[in-house]
């Protein structure tokens, strides 16, 4: 019998490590900002654009992948250029919304 190493398959590149966390636990915690994904989400309906946002973070020296369907934040690290990563911010609710500052 083969083993999947026999294979030779590697994982993809660019593939996110880390303990999954959730958006909530980040409010108001300075975090970097390492790579972002954006998919179409399985959750359709929940917000205007029909995606989510995947993170790939790191909070006190941990890697973290954090999950939200909010737009608003689409939409913010859509405009940080390429260069710019890695980058430090703080996730901040406002009212329903969520903020990077």
């Amino acid at each position: 019998m083969k083993s999947f190493s026999d294979f030779n398959i590697k994982a993809p590149a660019g593939a996110f490590e880390g303990k999954k966390i959730s958006i909530e636990d980040l409010f108001n915690v300075k975090i970097i900002v390492k790579a972002f994904r954006i998919e179409e989400s399985k959750f359709i309906g929940k917000n205007k654009s029909n995606n989510r946002l995947q993170l790939s973070i790191t909070v006190n020296n941990e890697n973290y992948i954090c999950f939200t369907g909010s737009d608003t934040l689409m939409d913010m690290i859509k405009k940080v250029s390429e260069s710019d990563f890695p980058f430090e911010t703080v996730i901040k609710k406002r009212e329903k919304r969520f903020e990077f500052t």
